[in-house]
């Protein structure tokens, strides 16, 4: 049996999560305090998923028009990873 990989990280009151399937990566993001899960999506890479949850923060933070990259903020974040 394989492993899966996972990543999480916790980023403005959110916490964001990304996690392999099958032929995919699922996207999950959830209030830390409540737990609720906000946001859900699959994307082709880890790369692009946690790029699409950071960006669905970025969102949530500073409304649809923030001109903030999502990809170097993804990448610059310290995501801990877990199978």
């Amino acid at each position: 049996m394989r492993l899966r990989n996972a990543y999480r990280v916790a980023f403005a009151n959110l916490q964001l999560y990304v996690e392999e399937g099958q032929n995919f990566w699922a996207v999950r993001i959830s209030d830390l305090g409540e737990r609720e899960t906000l946001y859900q999506a699959r994307s082709a890479t880890a790369s692009e998923a946690k790029t699409a949850a950071v960006n669905f923060a970025l969102v949530r933070l500073f409304g649809p028009s923030h001109t903030k990259d999502s990809r170097m903020l993804a990448e610059s974040l310290s995501w801990c990873e877990s199978s």
